[in-house]
């Protein structure tokens, strides 16, 4: 038997939300007005901000970022989300594959 991975990841989020996770809370409107005001804070853990600085601001930074690291890229894919507008034009996320090279260095 074979598990619909849809219906379970959607059972254990609903369970999150009726727990009151914090994950699962949306964000305040002054949190959002906060944002749109250029002051973007990003959180992945619960009481710890990233700095503004470590989140680059093209995609030409984010691949120098993991070239300098001594990454090699081995791939890359580009996605939309189906029913956003901005999606019709252009994709909206990517990721690369990328594969730390065995000396470090990348000649």
């Amino acid at each position: 038997m074979s598990l619909d991975w849809l219906r379970y990841n959607r059972e254990a989020w609903d369970q999150q939300v009726e727990e009151g996770t914090e994950w699962t809370v949306p964000v305040s409107a002054g949190e959002v007005a906060f944002t749109r005001r250029g002051q973007l804070r990003i959180c992945v853990t619960p009481t710890r901000f990233v700095p503004v600085a470590w989140w680059p601001a093209t995609l030409e930074d984010q691949l120098a970022g993991q070239l300098d690291a001594g990454f090699l890229l081995a791939g890359f894919y580009e996605d939309r989300w189906a029913k956003k507008a901005l999606d019709a034009r252009i994709a909206t996320f990517g990721a690369t594959r990328a594969i730390k090279s065995r000396s470090g260095v990348v000649r």
